[in-house]
C-alpha cells in the first residue's frame, strides 16, 4: 500500500513541476531534464511512470481540463432550479474567477498556439460540444436569440474574459486607471454579465 501511495505523490510532483515548466517555457522549450531539476524525480522514474515528454504533456492538459470541467460542472449544478438566465451569469462567473486565479492553464494554451500544437482533450471537446448543444435547445426555447450561431455566441462569452485577463494590466498603465485590479474585475464582470444578457434575447439581431 505504502508503494503505491509513494507512487502516486511522485506522478503528482512530476505532473506540478510539468505543468509550471510547460507554462514558463512551452512543450519544444522544456525538456524532461528540466521537468526532473523541478521535482526533484529523476528522469529514468518520470519516464516509468509518462514513458514520453509527450505522454507527460497530454497528462498535464487532462488534469489542466478536469479542473476547468469539475468547475463549470459544479456552477450548473448549485443552479438547479433557477431559470437559464441566472444559471447562465454563474456560470460566467464560477468561469471568470477560474481564469482570474489561473496560473498555467492560460499560458501553456498561449504557448501551444505559437507552438501549432493542439491542446485539446476529450474532456474539452465534449465540454464544447455540449455546451453548443445547450445554446442550441435553449435557442429553440426562445431563451437565446436565435438567429447567432451557438460557435459565435461561445466565442463571444469566451474570449472577452480571456482578452480581459491578458490585457488588464496594461489598461491599467497605458489609460492610467485609478482603480485596483479588484475594482476593475469587478466593473468588468458586472458590465461583462449585462450585456451578455443583452446579447441573448437582443431583438437587433434577428
Amino acid at each position: 500500500m505504502r508503494k503505491k501511495r509513494d507512487g502516486e505523490e511522485t506522478k503528482m510532483r512530476v505532473l506540478q513541476a510539468a505543468e509550471e515548466a510547460f507554462a514558463e517555457k512551452g512543450y519544444a522549450g522544456t525538456s524532461l531534464k528540466a521537468v526532473s531539476d523541478r521535482s526533484g524525480i529523476s528522469v529514468g522514474l518520470i519516464l516509468h511512470h509518462f514513458s514520453t515528454k509527450e505522454a507527460l504533456y497530454h497528462e498535464v492538459l487532462k488534469g489542466l481540463s478536469a479542473g476547468y470541467f469539475r468547475v463549470l460542472t459544479e456552477a450548473g449544478q448549485g443552479m438547479a432550479g433557477h431559470s437559464f438566465q441566472e444559471t447562465a451569469a454563474e456560470v460566467l462567473r464560477r468561469t471568470f474567477e477560474f481564469w482570474r486565479n489561473d496560473t498555467t492553464h492560460h499560458r501553456i494554451s498561449l504557448w501551444s498556439y505559437l507552438e501549432n500544437r493542439s491542446t485539446q482533450t476529450d474532456a474539452e471537446t465534449q465540454l464544447t460540444t455540449g455546451l453548443a448543444e445547450i445554446i442550441t435547445k435553449m435557442q429553440a426555447a426562445g431563451s437565446i436569440d436565435p438567429s447567432v450561431s451557438p460557435f459565435v455566441f461561445l466565442s463571444m462569452i469566451i474570449g472577452p474574459i480571456q482578452f480581459w485577463m491578458r490585457y488588464r494590466q496594461q489598461f491599467m498603465e497605458q489609460l492610467n486607471l485609478k482603480e485596483t485590479s479588484e475594482e476593475l474585475d469587478a466593473i468588468f464582470l458586472d458590465q461583462f454579465l449585462r450585456v451578455t444578457e443583452k446579447i441573448m434575447k437582443s431583438e437587433e439581431l434577428r
